[in-house]
């Protein structure tokens, strides 16, 4: 597979998982330091040469202070293996987790910049 259709599969995947009808912001499904969390969106960043899905999202009872998650688009190349061993299904279920361990498993950081992304 293509890394482009790989980066694509994997960010339509995390899209479907953690934004609306036509990626519209949702709120966070979860119990505990995630429920009152929003997803504000889900993107590819292209900007350097190992790109990177990024999560922005808001704590509604903060709501001026924009975080954001970021991971690697694709698996990490290991040697000895093909590239894209893991596929992209299975890329996208370890963003996932990592995501949710990171929102769920400790509270976001208790200062921000408003205006800007504060990354988790």
């Amino acid at each position: 597979m293509e890394r482009a259709k790989y980066e694509q599969k994997v960010l339509r995947e995390m899209r479907g998982l953690l934004l609306g009808p036509n990626g519209q912001p949702k709120r966070f499904e979860a119990t505990g330091p995630g429920d009152t969390i929003q997803i504000e969106d889900v993107r590819l960043d292209t900007s350097e040469p190992e790109h990177r899905i990024i999560v922005t999202l808001r704590d509604l009872d903060r709501a001026e202070c924009l975080f954001g998650f970021e991971m690697e688009a694709i698996e990490w190349r290991q040697p000895g293996y093909e590239p894209y061993f893991l596929g992209p299904e299975i890329w996208t279920t370890i963003v996932w987790a990592n995501f949710q361990e990171r929102i769920v498993g400790e509270p976001l950081p208790a200062d921000c910049s408003p205006g800007e992304i504060t990354w988790v």
